[in-house]
């Protein structure tokens, strides 16, 4: 690495020798700035962590609805999954809609000879699944929006 030369450059970023006193108060000022930063930053994350206990703590544990039964949703996702009728009866209507819009006019669309179309059952089997695996999640929230 080449060095400039002294006059190139600018008088606020020349080095001056340090004496020996110097540079040890410089490094006593710069860890106690450091510190401080650090204390500041602790507390900082101490009441972060009281406030998320304080939330946790008065967050209720999910209840499942008591007019809905899981026995009951598994056979509907089953035999009715892929039209979204699981949704309805967990009270997901607007979703469940959606889900059958786009099982029936994939069905259609295929029955018509409009193949590209099975990209759309390929959704509709993927929901199913994702839905299968997200059951006991999908009771627990019936009905709260």
């Amino acid at each position: 690495m080449r060095r400039r030369a002294a006059f190139l450059v600018p008088p606020e970023q020349r080095r001056m020798p340090l004496e020996e006193n110097d540079l040890d108060e410089r490094i006593q000022a710069f860890l106690d700035e450091e510190r401080a930063r650090e204390a500041q930053e602790n507390e900082r994350f101490a009441r972060v962590e009281a406030a998320l206990a304080d939330f946790i703590a008065d967050a209720e544990p999910l209840k499942p609805p008591t007019d809905r039964a899981l026995w009951i949703a598994w056979p509907i996702w089953f035999l009715l999954g892929l039209a979204g009728g699981h949704r309805f009866y967990l009270r997901r209507p607007i979703t469940g809609a959606i889900q059958a819009a786009i099982f029936i006019a994939c069905i259609g669309a295929v029955a018509w000879g409009y193949y590209p179309a099975f990209a759309g059952l390929g959704l509709s089997w993927l929901w199913y699944l994702i839905d299968g695996l997200r059951m006991r999640r999908l009771f627990l929230t019936a009905g709260r929006q």
